[in-house]
């Protein structure tokens, strides 16, 4: 079951390497504006995310102006959000999502696209799509376990994070 685990995780991460480079590039580029001004690069996440968001934010690689979401009624348009969340649709992340329009403050998404015209890909500024369906290891019983999405989440913030930090260096 290991083995299966560990093939189908370096898929999922090879798949976001390879399809979502554009999508990391212009989403540092854009949280790269909060910290070339006076704005901050806010990290909200659904309740199920929570754990992504927290070792996203104190890992090593994060920007120094990164934070937990304050709240939209904190938010000016020099600030960033970048929404995590488990699903393309979780209520909460559209509703932070329309807060943010709402302050013309620009967001990043990241998520898996699980639905037709899925709100986060379609009305953030930039998404990237984690590409998790549900568990990855197959049983006897034909049921799946090994839900990798907090993992695959993660790998894509810090991929984020990481073409952040490269931009940075180029302009120094």
């Amino acid at each position: 079951m290991l083995k299966i685990f560990s093939t189908q995780l370096q898929g999922l991460f090879r798949k976001i390497t390879d399809q979502q480079e554009e999508a990391l590039e212009n989403s540092a580029r854009l949280l790269a504006q909060a910290l070339a001004g006076e704005g901050n690069i806010y990290i909200f996440a659904t309740e199920r995310m929570k754990g992504v968001a927290y070792s996203a934010l104190y890992s090593q690689d994060a920007p120094e102006s990164a934070a937990l979401f304050p709240g939209k009624e904190k938010l000016s348009p020099s600030d960033r959000v970048l929404i995590i969340s488990e699903s393309d649709s979780a209520p909460e992340a559209v509703n932070v999502l329309e807060a943010c329009q709402n302050q013309n403050v620009p967001v990043v998404s990241i998520s898996p696209l699980t639905t037709p015209e899925s709100p986060l890909e379609q009305s953030s500024d930039f998404h990237v799509n984690t590409f998790v369906q549900g568990g990855v290891v197959p049983d006897d019983a034909g049921n799946r376990a090994g839900h990798p999405e907090h993992l695959v989440s993660l790998f894509a913030v810090l991929s984020l994070f990481l073409t952040l930090h490269e931009m940075l260096l180029e302009l120094e």
